[in-house]
């Protein structure tokens, strides 16, 4: 048996003129920096979330959010429920085989849509105290009780402790 090696050529050399006008003197350059940039979203989750919209799509038909009037509380819940799952240890929804992280996501998707659709029902009732407060004041509580912020049940684990 003969060892066959390849050999490539020298690819040809090539010059580009330098270009006459400065790198950002398309008008489109600065507009574009001002528009939001889904280069920083991560295109696993993205296409994940797009697979969740698929089977909803072959369920209840695609964008039925926008067609008619949807309560806020359907989709709040349905995202309440996927995160209980995934924080119980469940990564993937067992009907659709998505990550439940996906399905949060299109749940809070659908509200975003529907809310600049003119179609969403804010059906949510009375609203909890003003929690951004509550979460500094703990935050300040913590911290005049030297607590570290982290996460209390990752210490519990680390004792062979079970959950309550």
């Amino acid at each position: 048996m003969s060892e066959y090696t390849m050999t490539y050529a020298d690819p040809p050399d090539i010059s580009y003129p330098e270009p006459t006008a400065p790198a950002d003197a398309n008008p489109k350059d600065a507009a574009a920096r001002s528009k939001p940039n889904q280069a920083c979203a991560p295109a696993t989750a993205a296409y994940w979330w797009g697979y969740v919209h698929e089977q909803g799509a072959f369920k209840y038909a695609a964008f039925n959010w926008r067609r008619a009037p949807v309560k806020a509380s359907v989709y709040v819940e349905a995202a309440r429920r996927h995160l209980e799952l995934l924080a119980a240890g469940e990564v993937n929804d067992p009907d659709s085989g998505a990550p439940h992280a996906a399905h949060v996501m299109a749940s809070m998707a659908i509200l975003i849509d529907a809310y600049y659709h003119n179609t969403l029902v804010d059906d949510l009732g009375a609203r909890p105290a003003p929690l951004h407060k509550v979460f500094n004041e703990i935050a300040d509580v913590r911290a005049r009780a030297g607590l570290p912020a982290q996460d209390p049940l990752a210490r519990r684990q680390d004792r062979g402790e079970d959950d309550a």
